[in-house]
């Protein structure tokens, strides 16, 4: 039973840690998935396949 108790004290304090860390990593900005796929999709298109790398 006291392993699991650290164990379980060590999983609370990580995420204690985690969301010290969110709320210290600054501002909100609002999340837009097409946004994101548009970017993705870009840096796609604008890499050169291996197979035509000459």
């Amino acid at each position: 039973m006291d392993e699991q108790d650290r164990v379980r004290a060590a999983k609370l304090e990580q995420l204690r840690q985690d969301i010290r860390d969110g709320l210290d990593s600054g501002e909100p900005t609002p999340w837009d998935p097409e946004e994101i796929k548009r970017e993705g999709r870009k840096r796609r298109a604008a890499r050169v396949p291996a197979s035509q790398d000459v």
